[in-house]
């Protein structure tokens, strides 16, 4: 199997982060007939099992971060294998959850002022700035 670990970011609140792939083959001689599994509500795989005679079968892995929390989460994807004696091994993944972006709107997204010379200063006109992410956002006027 390839790679022997799998490592994720995102930002909470944001987008799930894009699957990665894990390769499983048979190494040996015969056809190996595998299943994975998954430890974790938020990691899963598919296909979830397959047969191999040495060609290599491409797993998608891919990650549910709804509702968590920033932090670092540890999973595994267990491969176990059709032949007893070749037992199962664990792919360690890893996600980090970092702090949620913050996304800055402005509207409307310009401003235009006129004024005849003899009239003054124009009119206030009123420009709003919202946050529209999960991270802090400061902003100067």
């Amino acid at each position: 199997y390839s790679p022997e670990s799998l490592k994720f970011s995102a930002h909470e609140k944001g987008a799930n982060p894009e699957a990665k792939a894990l390769e499983v083959w048979n190494s040996g001689e015969g056809i190996l007939t595998w299943q994975l599994h998954s430890d974790s509500p938020w990691l899963t795989v598919s296909p979830d099992g397959g047969q191999s005679s040495g060609e290599k079968d491409v797993v998608s892995v891919a990650l549910d971060i709804s509702g968590l929390t920033v932090g670092t989460y540890a999973g595994a994807i267990r491969i176990e294998s059709s032949d007893v004696a070749a037992g199962s091994v664990a792919v360690p993944v890893t996600l980090t959850v970092e702090e949620a972006l913050a996304i800055i709107s402005v509207s409307p997204a310009s401003l235009t002022f006129s004024v005849l010379l003899s009239q003054g200063d124009p009119l206030p006109q009123t420009l709003y700035v919202r946050n529209l992410g999960g991270g802090e956002m400061s902003h100067q006027a």
